[in-house]
């Protein structure tokens, strides 16, 4: 049977139906809004309740560590949805559908979804690196995601780089390798912001640069946003070749949303190449970097691939 497949974002949750094929047979989306389970179980029950005879399980990708049995999909954290920290999401929806549903982390989802049918196909160990307000992931190895003693494998967010002998938040991979630390370094790069972040041109509304803004500032070949680009680029490899060093993956896949602009693609490349070359006595494999190939759709695409092959297995130790 199709299966439903619900990635819970932090301002949209989008969900599809999913055939045995991979293939997207229906969409949607609904806004985030809730800020309670109770909330958000109504939410979710307004998608499924009408698809309800048509579909075979759910997969549910969703931000923070899920812990124990994903099948009741306990989640500890829950990103910036905070009031989901300690909720059985999947006991909660298992119990009240009656059907297969397993709870992933989105990064973890990604990951999946990549695998099934992007950037990670035939891949014995790749790793997705998604850029958001924040750094996800997730490794697979041989078609399985790598979840770790603790279940937060692939939580790259937390690598720190910092020399000091405090741990400080602007240290962490999160804070450098966001799309925030990007923006941040091309209006530094552009003298747009002082060392504070403030404004230099008071008509300049800070939050109305986005991400589309930066990119079309790069695009235009601006020379403070192709410095700033650079510099975000040296920070990115820098992580991803230590990454490469300990977990030795066919390829890097890079998802997010500005994952969609070449120049980011080119950039890291390019960037890794020149980090490579300065490396004596190199004896491991050269990172290969890439784009994820799904977009919004791995995280839909690994969460039901996730909850077809735990319920087969169930099926099968029956």
């Amino acid at each position: 049977m199709d299966y439903l497949g619900i990635d819970i974002g932090g301002t949209q949750t989008k969900w599809a139906v999913i055939a045995p094929d991979n293939s997207v047979t229906m969409r949607g989306s609904v806004p985030t809004d809730f800020r309670t389970t109770e909330d958000e179980m109504g939410r979710l029950d307004g998608i499924v309740r009408p698809l309800e005879g048509r579909i075979g399980g759910i997969g549910i990708s969703a931000p923070g560590t899920v812990l124990g049995s994903v099948e009741d999909g306990v989640i500890r954290g829950g990103g910036y949805l905070t009031f989901n920290d300690g909720f059985a999401l999947g006991k909660a929806l298992r119990e009240r559908y009656q059907l297969p549903i397993l709870v992933e982390n989105d990064g973890k989802a990604c990951a999946l979804g990549e695998y099934v049918s992007g950037a990670l196909r035939g891949c014995d160990l790749g790793v997705v690196v998604v850029i958001g307000t924040g750094i996800g992931g997730g490794i697979v190895v041989n078609g399985e995601v790598l979840r770790g003693a603790h279940g937060s494998a692939g939580e790259f967010s937390y690598i720190n780089s910092g020399r000091g002998s405090a741990i400080q938040f602007g240290d962490f991979f999160g804070a450098q390798g966001s799309w925030l630390s990007l923006k941040k370094l091309v209006l530094e790069s552009m003298g747009l912001i002082d060392d504070n972040g403030a404004a230099l041109d008071k008509a300049l509304d800070l939050e109305a640069v986005d991400g589309k803004r930066v990119f079309e500032w790069i695009n235009a070949g601006e020379e403070g946003a192709l410095a700033g680009l650079d510099r975000y680029a040296s920070a990115l490899c820098l992580r991803i070749f230590s990454l490469q060093a300990v977990l030795d993956p066919d390829v890097f896949a890079i998802g997010g949303g500005i994952s969609a602009q070449p120049a980011l693609i080119s950039a890291l490349q390019n960037k890794m190449a020149q980090l490579v070359d300065q490396i004596p006595f190199m004896q491991i494999q050269a990172p290969r970097i890439v784009r994820a190939e799904n977009g919004n759709d791995s995280n839909l695409l690994g969460a039901v691939y996730e909850c077809r092959r735990y319920e087969v297995g169930r099926s099968q130790a029956d």
